[in-house]
Order: structure tokens, then C-alpha cells, then sequence
């Protein structure tokens, strides 16, 4: 639509990046990433980054800019984007965002929960000590610490539960209380226009199969291998 700031998200293989590029020749628009995936550089067949041939000629943003080997977050890609939606639309183009990270689009449509940061030392600390702690006893502790949190997240969700865990015992406040406090939205909520590609579940399994096949034709093996043999390096 134009005027908006255009999300475009789906699952995986619903026909998103084609849909897109679509949309972005009837907008005059600039097709933006908001997939956490599509924004590392030595993976684009893995991530299923759009090609030159599928770009059709139609600029695209955010794609491949990052190294694998660097920290990236959702605040790494809220200081991209959104100064690439501002260029867009200064430039007189529509912005059009393409991915299916909802988590990206939650903190860009309605602001970023702003936590002190946990150091990896930190964060190691607390999951040694909690490493012998069954999901249960991992559980009623988040009960006792962030009721709340407790009521929204499921017994077996351990990796947030432990996230809630560091969270509380580095500040000393419930992460619950945290995500009271979020950012001021960084664009009217009226300025999005969202659309959902939505497909049959056997033309997603069919789609996947096709994809499967074609990154193994387009060497997604040996790209893998090259950024293991450049990771290991990294490490040495």
C-alpha cells in the first residue's frame, strides 16, 4: 500500500520474497529483510537470500551485511532498519519489509523492552548453576520470582525460563516488570500495513522439498564447509 510502511511475513517457503518483489514493482518500492537469518553474509544459499535473478531488479536492503561471526541481535537490526525505512521513503520509494522473524516486527511495531545488558560470563555463571535443575524445579522457581512470566510460559520452555532466570538475578528485577518499560514506538502504528502470504500445507512441504533441492544444486554443502573451515580459523 502505499503511504505505509508494508510487512510482508509468512512461514518458511510461503512465497515470501517472490510476493514481495511483486508488491515493490507496483509500489515503487525498496524490498527491506526483517529475517534474523538473511542478514549473515557467508550463508545466503542456506538462508535462502534472495538471488540477482529473483531481486528482479529491485533494490534490496539488509540482505548478507553482517558476518556469521559477529553478535547480532534484534537492537543490531532495529539500528539498521529503521534508518533504512527513513532513507526509502526520503527517497520517495516504498518501504517494503519482507521476512517472517516475528519478533523483529513485534519490537519495530511496537517498541524495544529495554534490559541492562548480561554479560556472556554472566550468563554462563547462571546456567552452570542451573544445569542440573529439572524443568519443573526451573519452573517453580520462575513462580516464585516472576508469577506473570510463570503463567505465560509452558514447563518445558527452558531456554526462556533460564533467560528469565538471568534476567532476575542480574538487575534484581523480574523480567516481567522489565517489559513494562519499553521504547516509545519508532513509527505510528497506522504506518504499517501488514500481509500474511498464507499457503496449503502441502504446497509448503512442496515448496521446501523444491528449495531443498535447489540449494543443494546451488552448493549450499560446500558453503557450509567454508564458513566451518572459516569459523574453526577464527577459533585457533
Amino acid at each position: 500500500m502505499l503511504g505505509k510502511i508494508n510487512i510482508v511475513f509468512g512461514t518458511t517457503a510461503s512465497g515470501k520474497t517472490k510476493y514481495g518483489v511483486q508488491l515493490a514493482k507496483q509500489l515503487n518500492g525498496v524490498v527491506i529483510n526483517c529475517d534474523s537469518m538473511q542478514v549473515y553474509q557467508e550463508i545466503p544459499i542456506l538462508t535462502a537470500q534472495p538471488t540477482l535473478t529473483e531481486q528482479q531488479g529491485i533494490t534490496h536492503k539488509l540482505y548478507g551485511y553482517v558476518s556469521c561471526l559477529d553478535k547480532y541481535s534484534v537492537q543490531h537490526w532495529l539500528a539498521s532498519v529503521i534508518p533504512a525505512i527513513n532513507d526509502t521513503i526520503a527517497a520517495g520509494f516504498t518501504p517494503i519489509l519482507v521476512g517472517g522473524t516475528g519478533m523483529y516486527i513485534k519490537a519495530l511495531m511496537e517498541g524495544m523492552v529495554e534490559i541492562p545488558n548480561i554479560s556472556a560470563d554472566e550468563k554462563e555463571a547462571i546456567r552452570k548453576k542451573y544445569n542440573d535443575y529439572s524443568n519443573t524445579l526451573l519452573y517453580q522457581y520462575l513462580q516464585k520470582i516472576d508469577p506473570p512470566l510463570a503463567n505465560r510460559y509452558k514447563l518445558n520452555d527452558r531456554q526462556r525460563i533460564l533467560r528469565a532466570i538471568e534476567v532476575y538475578e542480574v538487575t534484581g528485577i523480574n523480567l516481567s516488570s522489565w517489559q513494562k518499560n519499553k521504547s516509545p514506538p519508532y513509527f505510528p502504528k497506522s504506518k504499517f500495513h501488514l500481509i500474511f502470504v498464507q499457503r496449503t500445507r502441502e504446497q509448503i512441504y512442496h515448496n521446501i522439498n523444491e528449495r531443498f533441492d535447489q540449494m543443494i544444486q546451488q552448493g549450499v554443502v560446500e558453503e557450509v564447509r567454508r564458513f566451518i573451515a572459516e569459523a574453526d580459523k577464527q577459533d585457533t
